[in-house]
């Protein structure tokens, strides 16, 4: 069994939950207009949240490098990096 959270935040997601399943039901298969609205709430919600992510992105490669050493960063078009077939 899962453990079960209690607390504010759950019984919001929850609702949330909810509210975004009744507004897919209604909006997108009943085609409600007020629905359809609260289903694109959701949808603008969820987009800006991602653009506007906070924090730290993550460190995917990190090294240091001595005097003298440098870098090179290439970007090759899908199917013409050197070894592709």
């Amino acid at each position: 069994m899962g453990v079960i959270k209690s607390g504010l935040r759950t019984r919001v997601d929850y609702r949330r939950r909810q509210l975004r399943l009744k507004a897919i039901n209604r909006g997108l298969f009943k085609g409600e207009p007020q629905w359809i609205a609260v289903l694109a709430g959701f949808a603008v919600v969820a987009v800006a949240n991602k653009a506007l992510k906070r924090g730290p992105m993550p460190v995917l490669f990190s090294e240091k490098l001595e005097t003298g050493q440098s870098i090179v960063i290439t970007h090759y078009a899908k199917g013409t990096e050197p070894g592709a077939k």
